[in-house]
């Protein structure tokens, strides 16, 4: 499971918080600075180079929403992605939950987990303090000797001694833990149904490990299990926690999931526009859908001939939503907006419809998102000239910006831009279908919208015109 990552540095004086409340956000190489990604290491976890964060309660705070924001939030409801017909994928299972909805690989939420797969790794780091009790085993063969710690020479699973252990290097090591856990801030609300006697102190989860006094920042762990709620294992309580921690592991757990089960439930109503989306790494030109038009939304989420309330026995396409991929490279956000104008810029070339143009008539109305961590690293940024004339509070906006560039395809338009201020020469409604014709006078916007979402994609809607 990829998500944020966690700054720390080796050593016992540096942690991840410099202070109560305060994760550390430097990365300063000559203290061995090390990025995570955390918070549960499994199969989805491709990059051997971030493992995830030991799961204990030292460091509960990456196995909280209050922290780590795409992580298990108790308060909030984790329905399945929508399918657009209607009908959603059907609830996750907590004891056979999928890695993902169209990954078969499923886990038992409801017991301690220690998988041995080469991607479940969790990475100790020299100083790290691991408590008494912690089973383990480190990565290597039987003989593995690492930080202080060993395999004893048997395949069996060690257990941290009384007095615990504070690692002497930094070790890769699978460690046995229970995935339906999460932790909060000890000034937030009890969770619903949940027993207060049963919540465990984590101890400066929220701060440095030796943090006393002003300092120090407690954290509570939470885990569902039935002992622990109103009513037991048949409860309603214990019931609802456990399916909605199954349905956030299954269909929102990595961020790739989380966009596509936003951006499904976002369009699944929605039935009076067009729409169409591009990666923001590969950038091929929409393909634009009419969500009026049953075959058309179908085909956009990628469902087929699937029933109602299914995952389909297909996997759907990379190019639908809801087999849209990770996004696969660095994150060029100033040349995907300026793609993203060029689309509404498009005539039909070899072998295309005007009917497949996002512009179809005279005077309707568009709009482009983009769907971004908001960290640009594009390594060919497109020239835009600095902008001038917007009023407050745009103007000054300064050449060759995210700004500039948005701002370009509404303020400098070309005969088939919809441009702004003026008119813009649009496609009729009559004839034979040339961009001619109709022209229609908008009210002036200073840039086209851009939402920061995580995984980058790039959409562009219209409502029905008549």
């Amino acid at each position: 499971m990829l998500e944020r990552k966690f700054q720390r540095c080796d050593g016992c004086l540096v942690g991840f918080f410099s202070g109560p409340d305060q994760l550390r956000l430097d990365r300063v190489s000559n203290r061995g600075t090390c990025a995570y990604f955390y918070y549960m290491a499994g199969a989805r976890d491709t990059d051997l180079n971030n493992n995830g964060v030991p799961p204990i309660d030292a460091f509960g705070f990456a196995r909280s929403h209050v922290y780590s924001y795409n992580y298990f939030n108790p308060n909030a409801q984790y329905l399945p992605w929508s399918r657009g017909d209607g009908s959603t994928y059907p609830n996750s299972s907590a004891t056979a939950a999928r890695m993902a909805p169209h990954n078969n690989t499923t886990y038992n939420l409801t017991v301690n987990l220690l998988s041995q797969n080469a991607n479940a790794q969790f990475q100790a780091h020299l100083g790290m303090r691991l408590p008494s009790g912690m089973r383990f085993r480190l990565t290597g063969n039987t003989n593995a000797n690492c930080g202080g710690l060993s395999n004893g020479g048997t395949n069996n699973v060690r257990e941290i001694g009384a007095s615990g252990h504070t690692m002497t290097a930094t070790c890769g090591m699978y460690i046995e833990y229970f995935p339906a856990t999460f932790y909060l801030p000890i000034d937030h609300p009890l969770p619903e149904g949940f027993i207060e006697a049963n919540r465990t102190t984590a101890a400066n989860a929220c701060s440095f490990t030796a943090a006393t006094g002003v300092n120090r920042c407690d954290m509570y762990r939470y885990e569902i299990k039935p002992e622990n709620y109103v009513g037991g294992a048949g409860g309603a309580a214990y019931q609802a926690a456990i399916r909605n921690f199954a349905n956030w592991f299954t269909y929102y757990g990595t961020r790739q999931n989380a966009a596509i089960a936003s951006a499904s439930h976002a369009l699944a109503d929605v039935n009076n526009m067009r729409v169409g989306y591009f990666t923001i790494n590969a950038r091929n030109n929409v393909t634009m859908y009419d969500m009026g038009v049953a075959s058309q939304k179908a085909a956009l989420f990628g469902i087929g001939n699937s029933a109602s309330g299914t995952i389909p026995a297909t996997a759907p396409g990379a190019s639908t939503l809801l087999g849209l991929p990770a996004n696969g490279g660095s994150t060029p956000n100033t040349s995907a907006v300026n793609f993203l104008g060029q689309q509404f810029q498009r005539v039909p070339g070899s072998g295309e419809r005007i009917e497949d143009m996002p512009i179809q008539v005279a005077c309707q109305k568009n709009a482009g998102m983009l769907f971004t961590d908001g960290f640009n690293n594009d390594s060919a940024t497109p020239t835009a000239p600095a902008i001038n004339g917007l009023g407050a509070p745009f103007d000054t906006t300064g050449a060759n910006t995210m700004a500039a560039i948005a701002s370009r395809y509404y303020y400098n338009h070309n005969t088939n831009t919809v441009g702004l201020p003026g008119t813009s020469p649009l496609r009729g409604t009559t004839g034979a279908g040339a961009f001619a014709g109709g022209r229609c006078r908008y009210r002036k916007r200073a840039a086209r919208s851009r939402k920061q979402v995580p995984n980058g994609n790039g959409w562009t809607v219209r409502p029905t015109c008549t």
